[in-house]
């Protein structure tokens, strides 16, 4: 339990005055035995019991009386779900802050977001409790620990500011662990402020299996939860996909294809009028929703001939979430989208080649080069969008592997394919597992994620047909990821590498004919091929559209776009714009899974948190409530009823008029 005015606990001693006085009182008077009080004392011994019983009762009440009053005097502070009121005050206080775009739902009456909530009602507990030596505050953004002096700090800081961007919570986990044994902390306690969203928390990333596991050898961290499970039933978000320019016959001038989708999470369908910027020109048109995921494909927005390079926005009206309500993109004439398969045969290549030569936007020219293992040094780097290797993963230490990552950390992609022999190195913390060999060839791919990222449904909502898919032999995904695929013995088939830029995937079903019918069945394999490079696109063309977050603006001198707001310093970057640099545009926008409203349940939180020593408190936007109160109010009331009762058990008992009273003579 804390208390504001710890001191006064000393005082604790003098609740045994009553008994003290009590056993002094006894020993004031001498026994003396007089026979004719002897029948008497007989009489009186018939109700003993009940007398011992009434005098040990009113002791008590003094007792207690007495311990509330000191108890009251000493402010003590408690709280219930948080766990405020167990474990005494911690050495360090480290604060873990969702700043995901999600966290930015508001109270409709408030005007508060969910972030704003969390960050005021935590400095308000700081404030209240007994102090920590040290305060640390790492946010999701920036996964940077930042000590801060004075709890109420906490409200004005950048690092607690609203973004654009997604959370990565077994990230900020693994740093809150990673600084607490750097540090060497004792006693410390860990607040995480979060709204639960399942994109967020990655329940099928492999890093909790091991977080589980340091959280046991961490039972000095004690965690706090304060979450926000309470979606916005009206919201309404967009994300743009993808932007066309096309030119008009004869002197019409060209016009801009924009494929949109819109979240809803209303009933019904409804008529909604958006907005759209064109290089400053703004126009409105209405667009009927009648889904909760509506894809609105090939939105023409007519622009002057000369517009052959620009920035633009599409957005909504105002709702409970502003950061989902305007969506930016850019545009700029097209640049050949140049793939690069390293392979261990030209056979193994022929395929993937195939694909990624196919033309898929209109206009727009596909180039891929064969390349083999032992030649990856003439491999064009800068040029390249999208690297598929299939062949043995490079030692760390190897200057493919630093070009690799050099490659990846610009924003572009890699898809790795399993090599036939066996392969022990590891890149990007993932690598392969041995082959297995399955004896029914139907329906070895038993889950996919078909929400998000490169396995999910098409447009019109049809599922790849990985289930259908003939697998004689694979090979498992190890190491730390997001999982998008599983086999029917739970083996990890298709992981994304957790990086901080750029794309990284391992897809453990080889288009070798020979293993499996990948490459022959042709849709998954195709949609796969052309999903992971149209994000290599994004970092390779003259126009870019690249996920919020930090360092995305960190090469080139990047001028913003527009009239909105700019945040600076270690901010730049994570808040939702449209930038130029020289020939180079980029839009910067949330992350398309931070419209989903899944969220985890207590069930699946308890699973992933097994292990760790946590308490769970659940909030609201703009809820105000105290995560510690005072309680000393309630501490006199309970001293005063303690006095009352210590007064009506002292009262004499009425005299009982059915039994004969015995009074001395005269």
């Amino acid at each position: 339990m804390n208390f504001l005015q710890l001191g006064m606990l000393l005082a604790l001693p003098l609740a045994a005055v009553p008994v003290i006085i009590h056993l002094i009182h006894q020993q004031r008077h001498r026994t003396v035995k007089w026979a004719a009080m002897m029948f008497l004392l007989d009489a009186k011994r018939m109700n003993h019991g009940i007398d011992q019983l009434r005098q040990i009762l009113i002791l008590a009440m003094r007792v207690l009386a007495l311990l509330l009053l000191i108890f009251a005097v000493s402010r003590p502070l408690v709280s219930g779900w948080l766990g405020l009121a167990m474990g005494g005050a911690a050495d360090t206080t480290l604060i873990l802050l969702d700043r995901s775009a999600s966290m930015e739902e508001t109270d409709g009456a408030s005007g508060l977001s969910k972030r704003e909530t969390a960050v005021r009602r935590v400095a308000d507990a700081l404030e209240k409790g007994v102090r920590s030596e040290r305060i640390v505050l790492i946010d999701s953004a920036l996964l940077q620990p930042v000590e801060i002096e004075r709890p109420s700090d906490l409200v004005n800081l950048p690092q607690t500011g609203p973004t654009a961007t997604r959370a990565n919570i077994p990230g900020l986990l693994q740093t809150a662990m990673d600084y607490a044994v750097a540090q060497k902390l004792g006693n410390a306690e860990i607040w995480l402020c979060s709204d639960l969203r399942t994109g967020d928390w990655q329940p099928d990333n492999g890093a909790w299996e091991s977080l589980r596991a340091s959280a046991r050898e961490l039972p000095n961290l004690r965690w706090r939860l304060l979450t926000f499970p309470e979606g916005s039933p009206d919201n309404l978000g967009i994300q743009v996909e993808a932007v066309r320019r096309r030119e008009l016959p004869g002197n019409a001038g060209a016009e801009l294809l924009l494929d949109l989708e819109l979240r809803r999470q209303g009933q019904g369908p409804a008529t909604i009028p958006l907005g759209v910027v064109v290089n400053g020109v703004r126009t409105v048109s209405e667009i009927l929703v009648e889904s909760e995921r509506e894809k609105i494909r090939g939105l023409a927005v007519p622009v002057g001939r000369e517009s052959s390079e620009g920035w633009g926005m599409v957005e909504l009206p105002a709702d409970r979430n502003a950061m989902d309500d305007r969506a930016y993109f850019v545009f700029a004439p097209e640049v050949a989208r140049r793939s690069v398969v390293v392979a261990e045969s030209e056979k193994l290549a022929a395929p993937l080649l195939a694909a990624l030569r196919a033309r898929v936007e209109p206009g727009a020219a596909y180039e891929a080069n064969f390349v083999l293992p032992a030649r990856v040094a003439e491999v064009d780097w800068d040029a390249a969008m999208l690297i598929v290797w299939q062949a043995p993963l490079p030692a760390a230490d190897s200057l493919e592997a630093k070009n690799l990552t050099q490659f990846v950390q610009s924003g572009r992609t890699v898809l790795f394919f399993p090599p036939s022999a066996a392969d022990p190195n590891q890149l990007f913390g993932m690598g392969w597992d041995e082959w297995k060999t399955t004896e029914k060839e139907d329906g070895q791919v038993s889950w996919w994620r078909t929400d998000s990222e490169i396995l999910a449904s098409t447009g019109d909502g049809k599922v790849l047909p990985l289930g259908e898919l003939k697998v004689k032999r694979f090979r498992g995904v190890s190491g730390d990821g997001l999982i998008l695929a599983r086999s029917s013995d739970g083996s990890a088939l298709v992981t994304r590498g957790d990086v901080s830029r750029g794309s990284v995937y391992f897809c453990g079903l080889s288009p070798d004919a020979t293993a499996t019918s990948l490459a022959s069945d042709g849709i998954a394999f195709f949609v796969l091929l052309h999903r992971v490079l149209q994000k290599g696109v994004t970092a390779g063309a003259r126009s870019q559209q690249w996920e919020a977050g930090p360092d995305t603006l960190a090469n080139g001198t990047w001028e913003k776009l527009g009239a909105a707001e700019e945040a600076l310093g270690s901010e730049r970057g994570l808040r939702a714009g449209a930038y130029r640099s020289g020939e180079r545009f980029r839009a910067l926008n949330r992350p398309a899974d931070e419209g989903d409203p899944e969220r985890i349940d207590s069930g699946e939180l308890s699973t992933l948190l097994a292990g760790f020593d946590y308490r769970v408190i659940e909030g609201k936007a703009g809820e105000g409530g105290a995560l510690a109160n005072e309680i000393w109010r309630s501490l006199v009331v309970l001293m005063g009823l303690a006095l009352i009762a210590e007064a009506i058990l002292c009262m004499p008992p009425a005299p009982d008029p059915g039994k004969r009273r015995f009074e001395p003579a005269a």
